[in-house]
């Protein structure tokens, strides 16, 4: 069967509020724009989500809202405080912990621990700027574990500002 992995970063957050901590920044226009056509991209490559896990943060929250419309889902991410500024062994690790009726994932979250995670799996510098989605594939009827980062194919890396109008 195989499995499709998406590893994501937020899209572009809003600075503008000075009194606002960094989880609950919320994001900014480009953000707001560019995010329906990552979702389009992704729907267009075949990996459209069917279990996603999630930092917590608001800007976080607010990208996979904007993507689930686009793409038409209604998956309840997992959301998680652990996936806020999460190394590369917690992303990989959120990866294996999904269902296994699952066949395509997403983990959405932050720099610099998804540029470092994609890297892991992908066995060559990669860094994803906001919006950017790394798509990876493996074989097998399991979800690889962080141990197994070998399992891992890249088969695309989308650049939000390519896409964006």
């Amino acid at each position: 069967m195989g499995r499709r992995l998406v590893l994501m970063r937020h899209a572009k957050s809003d600075w503008s509020n000075a009194g606002l901590g960094d989880h609950e920044r919320p994001l900014n226009g480009r953000g707001r724009r560019s995010t329906p056509a990552v979702a389009a991209e992704l729907r267009a490559r075949g990996f459209v989500p069917d279990a996603v896990a999630s930092s917590d943060s608001q800007r976080t929250t607010e990208t996979w809202l904007l993507l689930a419309a686009e793409l038409g889902l209604d998956v309840e991410p997992r959301w998680s405080s652990d996936l806020y500024l999460a190394g590369p062994a917690t992303i990989l690790g959120a990866a294996a912990t999904l269902p296994a009726e699952a066949t395509c994932g997403l983990i959405l979250g932050h720099n610099p621990g998804m540029s470092e995670a994609a890297t892991l799996l992908a066995g060559l510098p990669m860094e994803l700027r906001t919006a950017d989605a790394a798509l990876f594939e493996a074989d097998g009827d399991a979800w690889p574990g962080a141990a197994d980062r070998a399992a891992w194919r890249l088969v695309w890396l989308v650049r939000s500002r390519d896409l964006a109008p």
